[in-house]
């Protein structure tokens, strides 16, 4: 089985990559859109840093695994903008020149954050994690109406039938993360993810499940549809 770990950063230090190599990883996800070089300029990643980058990774014997799009803020969300989309159809084209053959998308508001207390939770061993309650906050908030949901999926529609042609074109995959937590009314959790496998079962466009590969011994992002 191979390891892959998350990082925030595209900018790794030679021992980064070597405690990574100490340690038994085998590949690098980019959990960040915006930490790639060029996208604060240009909006999407600049193909000549990434494949340089590309290439000191795989000298020490890893490589890259996930990246993740430029994300789509609440000016598209909302529909005031669609430059952010135009943006991340660019960026499938950049991963996929890379060689680099699995993209997310992130999308603004798909977590409902406004309605939980977040706060350091005490796991085995007494390890401290992130923890979520619907129960400990007290701050009042606003619900979600039907028609903000649908508004909602309308646009997120929109973006995956322009991001999922673009990653047919480009031989890449695209992955789809569940809203996180899955709270009720989520965008991505539940019924929601579901209806993203019933409304685009092209081959390339995946969610976030994961199953171990046994003839190549590696986790890959397969669709439960």
């Amino acid at each position: 089985m191979d390891i892959s770990v998350t990082t925030t950063t595209f900018h790794l230090s030679d021992d980064d990559l070597k405690q990574m190599v100490q340690l038994g990883v085998d590949y690098i996800d980019f959990g960040t859109g915006a930490s790639f070089p060029g996208v604060k300029e240009d909006g999407f990643p600049d193909l000549d840093a990434l494949l340089k980058e590309r290439r000191r990774i795989q000298s020490f014997g890893l490589d890259i695994n996930r990246v993740t799009l430029p994300d789509l803020s609440e000016s598209y969300m909302s529909g005031d903008d669609n430059t952010g989309l135009e943006h991340s159809v660019k960026a499938v084209k950049v991963f996929g020149e890379a060689g680099v053959n699995i993209v997310r998308q992130r999308f603004a508001g798909d977590t409902f954050n406004h309605l939980t207390k977040s706060y350091k939770a005490t796991q085995r061993g007494g390890a401290l994690a992130r923890g979520e309650s619907l129960v400990f906050s007290d701050e009042p908030y606003q619900v979600h109406s039907l028609d903000d949901h649908e508004q909602y999926w309308k646009r997120f529609t929109n973006a995956y039938s322009q991001l999922v042609p673009a990653c047919e074109e480009a031989n890449v995959l695209l992955g789809m993360h569940p809203s996180d937590s899955p709270l009720q009314g989520t965008p991505f959790g539940g019924l929601g993810y579901r209806r993203i496998i019933d409304e685009f079962p092209s081959k390339k466009s995946r969610i976030h499940l994961l199953y171990r590969n046994t003839r190549r011994r590696r986790w890959q992002f397969v669709s439960a549809g």
